[in-house]
């Protein structure tokens, strides 16, 4: 009977000795798979820091080697390609007042001042040129804009800022007035709730009377 009772505890001895290296043993492999964990993300947080781009400065109108425009200097020639597809130079519209606008479909003093712009194309239709030019958007982006406003002045395409260079400017929109001869008359930077009657006066002023 101690014999049995003997082997019997030698067992037991046995069996929680054994339970005691398999659980040191998950234990050890837990702690291991934490420490593979955090090798991996630190792995990965080197990569990110390692193959981030570095940040490209945007153009701005200041390293434009254009001198600023000035009311009584002449205006810049360029050529543009319009919407509708028609390339023309601003040198083609000699003898007409021309209206020189510059915006974008994202900018909201832009798009608020463009009715007006439409109703002054209408009102000098015969007397004044209304030109444009939309800087740097691709053109499915200004047509979906224009077809869906139902504007009919001429829309210019500047997609890689060429224009925009010869009039510098800190923002848009921005609108010059050139009168028959291609001397400047007015700039305006930024708009107001009743352009149509500033460009009104201002189309007047530079030779465009009905």
């Amino acid at each position: 009977m101690r014999k049995y009772k003997s082997v019997k505890q030698v067992i037991i001895l046995a069996m929680i000795l054994s339970m005691t290296i398999l659980l040191g043993g998950c234990q050890n492999e837990a702690n291991s798979t934490i420490n593979d964990t955090t090798d991996i993300t630190g792995d990965i947080a080197e990569t990110t820091t390692d193959t981030t781009p570095e940040t490209i400065p945007a153009t701005t109108s200041q390293e434009v080697t254009y001198a600023e425009l000035e009311v009584g200097g002449a205006a810049p020639d360029f050529a543009v390609e319009l919407l509708s597809g028609e390339t023309v130079k601003l040198a083609d519209y000699r003898g007409k007042v021309v209206l020189l606008n510059f915006w974008a479909t994202w900018c909201g003093p832009c798009v608020s001042e463009m009715q007006d712009i439409q109703k002054i194309s209408e009102a000098f239709s015969e007397e004044a040129i209304v030109l444009a030019v939309n800087c740097s958007e691709k053109r499915d982006t200004v047509s979906s804009f224009i077809e869906d406003k139902e504007y009919t002045f001429n829309i210019g395409l500047d997609e890689n800022m060429e224009i925009q260079e010869k009039y510098p400017t800190d923002g848009i929109p921005y609108t010059i007035i050139i009168d028959g001869e291609g001397i400047i008359t007015e700039i305006h930077l930024g708009s107001s709730d009743d352009m149509f009657s500033v460009f009104e006066e201002d189309i007047k002023a530079a030779g465009g009377e009905k």
